[in-house]
């Protein structure tokens, strides 16, 4: 028997009595193919079956959803067509097949220790674990993330993805920094992270006090009137310039997507008001991009625009993470949420180990800048005052 149609049996046979749990396939027999893969799934949509797939392309991903009739024609096709790899995965066993190029196909088996339940659990609708509650969220509801009934507006699923991200990352890095922390957010906005911040720091029996900065007034007077309809008693916002705004004591301190050199501002109000956490997520890096002048090699990276554009990212928040360095903390950098849901995606997070000033680090920075012909960095002029 032809092995594809074996593979194919086997798919149908674990269909129809639903153990089905993926598929993917895999390693495209065209190199100019814009499908690089497939991923399969079963789900269950308004009470009938359907297998959900998930066409990867190189810059997005497509989805569709097809009876198991329909499905079954499309994998053929594919397979046939497109892939020469398919991985089969069941509750009994998983099932692999490879295509050579002359197309001749090789299956492998591997059974599976059966557990109960032995069906898979295919409910396209079920309940995800968030560590935000949707249902009578008064505060997600006022800033239009779910509707009435707790659902998450479709529109809206991106930004409760990159919300739930945010307090995940902040509930690991605050965990060894005291039960009462004293929080600003700089640059705020609408404050949708600074109330699930506040509402997720709760939830772990911490008592934060947390301060949202924002220069537009009538955001600040709309998420005050929304912290006291929430009675988030120890949540308020402030309107203020994030360069200018000043605060004797102050634990932590937030910057999400502060334009520019408002990101150096901010961290520089870290650091003067000894803050033991400084987290920020850079936006627009236009200040060095200008400044930046190479030479010699150096000028191939650097003559085409969008290359300069993103080796002027790369330098900036290098600098910042040497900078913060310099100042005594330690530092990382991270991926905060895939480029998929927002291009802004780069977390710097800095916690305080020690007091003073490296010296090592600032003839790192200034290794650094020398190669890559840059006169200054805003935030050096900040730091080195203090």
């Amino acid at each position: 028997m032809d092995k594809i149609v074996e593979f194919l049996n086997d798919l149908e046979g674990q269909l129809k009595v639903n153990s089905f749990s993926k598929l993917t396939l895999s390693m495209k027999r065209n190199k100019s193919d814009q499908v690089k893969s497939i991923f399969v799934k079963p789900i269950n949509l308004r009470g009938e079956q359907k297998l959900c797939f998930v066409f990867r392309h190189p810059t997005n991903d497509v989805t569709k959803n097809y009876s198991f009739e329909e499905g079954l024609v499309e994998i053929t096709e594919s397979l046939n067509e497109s892939f020469l790899k398919a991985d089969l995965m069941s509750v009994k066993q998983d099932v692999f097949l490879t295509i050579d190029k002359q197309g001749k196909g090789k299956i492998k088996r591997k059974m599976k220790v059966l557990q109960s339940p032995e069906t898979v659990d295919n409910k396209h609708d079920k309940r995800k674990k968030r560590l935000i509650e949707t249902q009578n969220n008064l505060y997600l509801q006022e800033l239009d993330i779910v509707d009435k009934d707790g659902q998450v507006k479709r529109s809206r699923e991106d930004k409760f993805r990159q919300i739930n991200k945010f307090v995940e990352v902040m509930g690991h890095v605050l965990a060894n920094h005291g039960t009462e922390p004293v929080i600003a957010d700089m640059g705020c906005g609408k404050g949708y992270l600074t109330f699930a911040l506040y509402d997720y720091l709760g939830s772990l029996a911490m008592k934060p006090k947390v301060i949202g900065v924002e220069l537009r007034p009538k955001l600040v007077d709309l998420c005050n009137r929304i912290a006291q309809k929430a009675n988030f008693e120890n949540l308020s916002f402030e309107a203020g310039y994030i360069g200018r705004w000043d605060i004797e004591k102050l634990d932590v301190l937030i910057a999400l997507h502060a334009c520019d050199t408002a990101t150096d501002d901010a961290i520089y109000q870290g650091v003067k008001s000894g803050a033991k956490v400084i987290v920020c997520a850079p936006c627009c890096h236009r200040q060095v991009r200008k400044s930046m002048q190479t030479s010699g090699v150096l000028k191939e990276i650097t003559r085409h625009g969008i290359l300069l554009e993103r080796e002027a990212e790369i330098l900036t928040d290098s600098l910042r993470a040497l900078y913060l360095e310099a100042c005594g903390y330690k530092t990382k950098v991270m991926e905060f949420i895939s480029t998929e849901h927002t291009p802004k995606n780069l977390l710097i997070i800095a916690e305080k180990h020690q007091n003073g000033i490296d010296a090592e680090i600032w003839n790192r920075i200034k290794g650094l800048k020398e190669m890559w012909g840059l006169k200054e960095h805003y935030l050096e002029a900040l730091v080195r005052d203090l």
